[in-house]
């Protein structure tokens, strides 16, 4: 199998973020509970927000949820309500939050078609949505707006990756729709 330069680039970053990121402190559930009052009014009492343009955290993996609150805070990511929510967090608090809302169970999906360009998808987030590495988010049973929003992101490089940002750039309206009801149906 023939890699590209790009490709073999990510991999290495990944593998070394990977490495990296297992030697930091484990969180606490408990103290993670204590702390979650503020994350309640968006993502809801058990880590699933009633609002569509929020996301479902109940069941994320705690690494991913480690590095969105971080990169919330320290400005790699911006939104005008998480932003500020974690600018004060402590490198303990996040891992203490992410260990907490990692341990509930995740949102489930009432089923949805495949379309064709889910295929793609499954390479990282696996056929039931979950996905394959621990950095990357679960996408089964998110909201279908917050899917639409967070694809469009990236398709717009108002939200950046090296992986999402080129696979969003070619998808049309019809296709980001689809996509997102598939997701959120698993």
């Amino acid at each position: 199998m023939k890699i590209g330069m790009q490709s073999l680039l990510t991999m290495t970053f990944w593998a070394f973020w990977s490495l990296t990121a297992s030697l930091a402190h484990a969180g606490d559930v408990a103290a993670g509970r204590a702390q979650s009052i503020p994350c309640l009014a968006c993502h809801g009492a058990e880590g699933i927000s009633d609002h569509y343009l929020w996301p479902n955290i109940a069941g994320q993996s705690e690494r991913y949820l480690v590095k969105q609150m971080r990169d919330f805070r320290d400005g790699a990511r911006d939104d005008p309500w998480m932003s500020p929510m974690a600018r004060n967090l402590s490198d303990r608090e996040t891992d203490d939050l992410a260990a907490y809302f990692s341990s509930l169970p995740a949102a489930a999906g009432e089923g949805a078609a495949q379309p064709k360009k889910a295929k793609t998808c499954v390479a990282c987030h696996n056929a039931q949505m979950t996905a394959a590495n621990s950095l990357w988010p679960k996408l089964a049973g998110q909201h279908k707006r917050y899917l639409v929003k967070q694809l469009l992101d990236y398709r717009a490089g108002r939200r950046a990756d090296p992986t999402m940002t080129p696979l969003a750039k070619p998808l049309s309206d019809q296709d980001v729709e689809e996509l997102a009801a598939y997701f959120a149906g698993q």
